[in-house]
């Protein structure tokens, strides 16, 4: 069941990529010039994410992971409409949940580059808690696992996109970093706005 619903959000994902392109497309040859709204704008993100332990607490994993987005532009003379205020909520679909929450800044380098620094918390609930593994002595011995809790920790995550024209069409590619004290996170993707 969860493939399908990759292969449907995937299909999904694409021919509305198609179809922005064009539509973006469109719009910016009939406007040399555009103001950046001052409302929020919304986004999501797909892409597949690479999970490596940083210690025996958890194993590396990978899978696909999702992202939604809010974002809203800081209007100050300064930052010449680049500088914008974010927040945004991922989760990994590995085998053991990760979830995670930020606000930060994103700074638009240039037309097509945007750098985004975002502070969260990440929570993960692994299927081991490795570091509680009671011995108990008996008729034999076994290992008793401790019933698996939601853990939280700091985490910084440092993203990196880049439109791209291809074939006459607007996509939006990211590379991301998170980085925590038991694991560091590595996505590539794509992001989506509407």
């Amino acid at each position: 069941m969860r493939t399908l619903f990759y292969i449907l959000l995937l299909a999904y994902t694409g021919i509305t990529a198609i179809q922005a392109g064009e539509i973006h497309s469109d719009h910016i040859h009939h406007s040399d010039h555009q103001d950046p709204s001052s409302k929020w704008m919304l986004g999501y993100q797909l892409g597949y994410s690479h999970i490596a332990s940083n210690n025996d607490h958890m194993s590396d994993d990978s899978g696909m992971s999702l992202g939604l987005h809010a974002m809203k532009p800081i209007k100050a003379d300064r930052f010449k409409d680049r500088l914008f205020i974010a927040a945004g909520i991922h989760t990994t679909f590995t085998e053991e949940k990760h979830v995670g929450a930020m606000i930060g800044i994103m700074y638009q380098i240039n037309d097509n580059t945007i750098l985004s620094v975002m502070p969260g918390i990440m929570w993960m609930k692994h299927s081991t808690n490795h570091s509680n593994m009671d011995m108990k002595m008996g008729m034999g011995m076994k290992m008793v696992q401790e019933k698996s809790k939601w853990e939280s920790e700091y985490g910084t995550h440092i993203e990196i996109s880049h439109k791209i024209r291809l074939f006459n069409h607007l996509l939006n590619p990211i590379i991301g970093w998170m980085s925590s004290d038991s694991h560091d996170q590595y996505t590539f993707g794509l992001n989506f706005h509407f």
